[in-house]
């Protein structure tokens, strides 16, 4: 690929890579293995790059945001409930299944989506491991979500609230544990992409101005 790069190159350029083709010529004839030091690969990063990471990082943002205060609302909510008999706790719960569910959903799958992207995009820079450490939350969270939360939910559909079952408060407590678990969880998923949003963003490199390759030139 080198020796068909170099050829084009020319032919595109001409007399703009005439004092390049000098210097490599004299390097050639020195005989000697020489160091060469070029710009790095990643100098100039492409503007739908960085609109694409600005998008990404604007998305998971705001999802995260709207979820954390979602999960935090309704765990306001929870505790509050705690002081009410079985009848009310049930009627109450049975409103929040009806359509609070759907916007957990609505909030926490594009968060996960964009967070992950823009991880991606990002794991090479100083702000990656943030970014890696709130999608890492995001995940937790669904985990958690799928294993004690929706199980749970899907048990207290059936609930009636005139006899709930006799382990009631066994049952609101696993739930509500569980949902203060994936709060704090969910919070700081949010804090580290709030904290590394306005950060610089570089990447770790030999030199702060240019990258060494070693080569021998041949003629």
């Amino acid at each position: 690929m080198r020796y068909l790069g170099v050829p084009l190159t020319r032919a595109m350029f001409g007399r703009h890579h005439a004092d390049l083709a000098v210097t490599e010529q004299t390097l050639r004839d020195s005989g000697l293995e020489w160091t060469v030091s070029r710009p790095p690969s990643h100098a100039h990063t492409s503007r739908k790059s960085v609109i694409m990471t600005k998008y990404a990082r604007f998305v998971s943002l705001v999802c995260a945001g709207l979820f954390a205060g979602f999960l935090t609302s309704v765990l306001v909510l929870e505790l509050s409930l705690r002081g009410f008999d079985s009848t009310v706790y049930t009627q109450v719960r049975l409103v929040e299944l009806d359509s609070l569910d759907k916007l957990a959903v609505a909030t926490l799958l594009p968060a996960l989506i964009a967070t992950a992207v823009l991880a991606y995009r990002t794991y090479r820079t100083t702000t990656g491991w943030s970014t890696v450490a709130a999608l890492a939350l995001l995940v937790f969270v669904l985990g958690l979500t799928l294993l004690v939360n929706l199980p749970i939910n899907s048990d207290q559909l059936h609930w009636n609230a005139q006899s709930p079952p006799s382990n009631w408060t066994d049952v609101r407590d696993r739930w509500q544990i569980a949902h203060a678990v994936r709060t704090v969880a969910a919070v700081l998923a949010f804090a580290v992409l709030a904290l590394a949003a306005p950060l610089p963003r570089t990447r770790p490199s030999s030199s702060p101005n240019t990258s060494t390759r070693r080569d021998r030139l041949r003629a």
